[in-house]
């Protein structure tokens, strides 16, 4: 699997998955090696809502809380192990606060970040997702420790609802160090709902032009009658309000509360490829659920009549008998419009063509940025 592709979903909530499972309280390190099958399971049904990239249960396996860390660090990437999927080794904040807030060196830190990361990388890891971190600088320790293993690392961080860390680092801040450091991408996780981060959001695109992750909640937190913490936002309306962000960012999953029908309705409603279709001076966002339109005029200057008479926001099919066809209608028409042909070749030229981003129906075409729809 490619990990240079422009649209990727990770899974949910692993916490989440367990507590439905009855592992509440357990911990959910040590299920790595005495209930590998429970773990594997949560991955499989994570796999099949669509997940792209597989995060291993390694949050918290760090040789000052386990004695055999390294070893559940392989173990739970061994788990998280499946064809045509990615495996991320799972690393979040060491649960120590950084000196001199706290007891932990900056050096300590390192080691214990560099013990974990080169024992997933061991075991196979494809990326390493930092993730839920609330400190710059011990996120900069891990970024540090993770390089080590050559793999790509996204990292994440968790910010309140004006944009600040808990040790007060802001979006463009952060940006700027994580992109300083060479990450392949980096975002927000954690602490609220897909609505908290729609605001957020602006500034981070502002603040970077890395691949941006989002992965909230499912809500803000209640506790149940079993005293289990229990989330709100279901997964459709958890799907609606990531998909208004999804332009502007391009690997999506969960966090807390969120579940493989989080995921799934995640993927549905956004879409694996990008949604938005250009001329060389407008974007159309391709509704979810479009149906292809074909003008119903085939000569050029009937396709030019029709496609002037377009409501905003709508995009109509322009059958071609010729490519050089594309040039005539985009030298009056400044909308975006499709095209199709019955022969591959003209239908690629025509794609080369286009003065825009092409929409295309009935053949495959991975160049130009081209959207296509099979015939």
């Amino acid at each position: 699997m490619n990990i240079n592709r422009r649209r990727m979903f990770l899974d949910g909530g692993m916490g989440t998955m367990l507590q439905k499972a009855g592992f509440g309280k357990t911990d959910p390190m040590e299920l790595n090696l005495t209930a590998p099958e429970a773990v594997r399971e949560i991955h499989a049904a994570y796999l099949a809502s669509g997940s792209d990239i597989i995060t291993a249960n390694s949050f918290g396996a760090y040789s000052h809380k386990y004695l055999n860390a390294a070893e559940i660090a392989e173990a739970a990437v061994s788990n998280a192990k499946f064809p045509n999927a990615l495996t991320a080794l799972d690393m979040g904040p060491s649960g120590r606060l950084l000196k001199p807030l706290g007891d932990l060196s900056f050096d300590d830190a390192f080691r214990i970040f560099r013990e974990t990361a080169l024992a997933g990388a061991r075991a196979g890891a494809d990326l390493i997702l930092l993730e839920t971190f609330a400190d710059l600088y011990e996120l900069k320790a891990a970024v540090l420790a993770a390089s080590e293993t050559g793999l790509p690392i996204f990292a994440t961080m968790s910010f309140n609802e004006r944009g600040r860390s808990l040790t007060g680092a802001d979006i463009k801040t952060t940006a700027v160090l994580l992109e300083s450091l060479g990450v392949y991408a980096l975002g927000m996780n954690c602490g609220f709902g897909p609505d908290a981060y729609a605001k957020l959001l602006p500034e981070l695109r502002r603040a970077t032009s890395l691949p941006i992750i989002l992965q909230p909640n499912a809500g803000l937190p209640s506790v149940d009658e079993r005293g289990e913490a229990a989330y709100g936002i279901t997964p459709s309306d958890y799907a609606r309000l990531m998909r208004e962000m999804a332009g502007d960012a391009q690997i999506l999953g969960g966090c807390c509360g969120t579940t493989p029908e989080h995921i799934a309705a995640l993927i549905n409603a956004v879409g694996r490829e990008p949604r938005e279709v250009c001329s060389g001076t407008k974007t159309v966002e391709i509704p979810v659920g479009y149906t292809p339109v074909f003008c119903e005029e085939t000569d050029v200057d009937g396709i030019i009549e029709e496609l002037l008479d377009l409501d905003d926001g709508e995009i109509k099919f322009a059958r071609i008998a010729d490519a050089e066809d594309v040039i005539k209608i985009q030298e009056i028409v400044r909308v975006p419009f499709g095209i199709y042909s019955s022969d591959p070749a003209v239908l690629e030229r025509a794609a080369y063509l286009y003065d825009g981003r092409p929409l295309v129906f009935g053949a495959k075409i991975n160049k130009y940025g081209a959207i296509c729809f099979p015939g």
